[in-house]
């Protein structure tokens, strides 16, 4: 079994500072105890640098911007770096705040082999703005130490004990009274410790670090537990400042509807409705629904109607913050993608483009679609709905009909026809306030027309319809 382990150290930084890859210093600090937990290059340039306090780095850079990290926004990016990955793999845990494991044996050879799928996570990471050390070992917590040592490296298990020698024991994590007596034994590095007998090592040092070493050596099996990802889509964006204006936030929308359309995707689901959640620092927030004219996963349809949505929208007041949200799903019917069989395909995918592009130039609620309705009375039997029919089919006892109805029937005198067929007898609209008693007729006139006629229960005659 192979594992691959993705360390992403500055997650937090890279999802909620937008200044952190810019030329100004920016550190991130523990709330806990004001330690600087990670820093950009402009301040470690000037000296900051990760443990160190506030203090001490204040007077290296005077000019510091500081953010204390939220653990709660710290595990919403970790579960949104997850999600990515989890195309990659079919068991994949979350570690700690800035870590991920991704079993990869079983997906090898569907996606090409452990290279091509280190090469694709690394990529599909980078796109979304994550710096990541990706590495693969035999067991899940032996890739995970030689990624946070840094190292990118691919091992089988022999090549695992070598590569172990790299590593000081300090890279454990292990407390510092441990540290020192395994200094005093002359050890140094993992390897070292590694190949002493567990037993030996468990009853001299410590019994939890032999289960750790045991762990990585592959002598006793761990797994991460795994993460399942919730059915709901959610991309929330802070902005650092008021914005009076969605145009300078196109990009960061268009980032976030590119993780709807890959969360679609993934689960091979289509959505109709995205919410773009909108929140203002003195008023409630406003709320507006991104409606496509039919479910859709493709980015370009829905990149499409979110431009439209912001060059129509109006905002009540300065923003500061944005949100996109979606809960309603339908699962994607199976295609055939035989090479001479998708033309229909192709067919249903630009009318879907073409009713998503009517609908954001004119509005979803403008764009209706003709269907019939089981009302055996002709003048309520076509109505407008606002999704198309799944199968246009008249009801099984429909009236033998013209396709040219009048708006209104029009009162004739029955003596200038010559009646050819009927009649069909209609009994109907009991329940409301539209009861027709009819006895319908095909007739012809002096002028060689034919025409849809019927008969009141009063005896008055109408004309309905244009047969020719």
């Amino acid at each position: 079994m192979n594992w691959l382990y993705a360390h992403l150290p500055h997650l937090y930084a890279e999802t909620w500072l937008p200044q952190f890859h810019t030329g100004e210093p920016v550190a991130l600090i523990r709330d806990h105890n004001h330690l600087i937990e990670d820093a950009n290059d402009a301040a470690k340039a000037c000296g900051v640098d990760v443990d160190m306090s506030l203090n001490t780095a204040f007077c290296l850079c005077p000019g510091l911007q500081v953010t204390p990290r939220d653990p709660c926004r710290q595990q919403r990016a970790l579960e949104r770096a997850a999600v990515i990955a989890s195309r990659y793999s079919a068991w994949l845990g979350l570690d700690a705040a800035d870590g991920l494991y991704l079993e990869i044996a079983s997906m090898k050879r569907l996606l090409g082999g452990v290279a091509q799928i280190q090469h694709r996570l690394q990529l599909a990471l980078q796109q979304m703005g994550y710096s990541a050390v990706i590495a693969v070992a035999p067991q899940p917590k032996a890739a995970r130490l030689l990624a946070r040592a840094g190292q990118h490296r691919c091992c089988d298990q022999e090549q695992l004990i070598q590569a172990l020698a790299d590593i000081p024991f300090t890279a454990l994590g292990i407390e510092a009274k441990t540290e020192l007596r395994l200094a005093k034994l002359g050890l140094a590095t993992v390897q070292d410790l590694v190949q002493l007998p567990s037993g030996d090592l468990s009853y001299r040092v410590d019994a939890e670090l032999t289960l750790y070493l045991d762990q990585i050596s592959g002598r006793k099996p761990w797994l991460p537990p795994p993460f399942k990802a919730a059915e709901r889509f959610h991309w929330y964006m802070d902005l650092e400042q008021e914005f009076e204006s969605l145009e300078p936030l196109r990009f960061y929308l268009a980032q976030g509807v590119g993780q709807f359309c890959r969360f679609l995707q993934k689960r091979c689901l289509a959505a109709q409705v995205l919410r773009l959640k909108l929140q203002h620092r003195h008023r409630a927030p406003s709320c507006v629904d991104i409606k496509l004219a039919n479910i859709d996963n493709r980015p370009e349809s829905w990149q499409y109607m979110l431009n439209s949505t912001v060059n129509r929208l109006e905002l009540a007041a300065p923003i500061t913050a944005m949100q996109l949200s979606a809960a309603l799903f339908e699962p994607l019917d199976d295609r055939d993608l035989h090479l001479f069989n998708n033309v229909s395909q192709e067919c249903d995918q630009k009318k879907t483009q073409l009713l998503n592009r009517l609908s954001a130039r004119l509005g979803i609620h403008n764009v209706h679609f003709l269907q019939i309705s089981t009302d055996p009375r002709p003048e309520f039997q076509t109505i407008c709905a606002s999704q198309p029919a799944a199968q246009a089919q008249r009801p099984a006892a429909a009236l033998v009909a013209p396709l040219w109805l009048l708006p209104q029937p029009q009162p004739v005198a029955i003596d200038r026809y010559i009646i050819q067929r009927g009649p069909v007898r209609l009994t109907s609209g009991w329940w409301d306030r539209n009861a027709a008693h009819r006895d319908y007729y095909v007739a012809g006139d002096s002028g060689l027309t034919t025409q849809w006629l019927f008969r009141d229960s009063d005896g008055t005659w109408y004309q309905h319809g244009w047969f020719a």
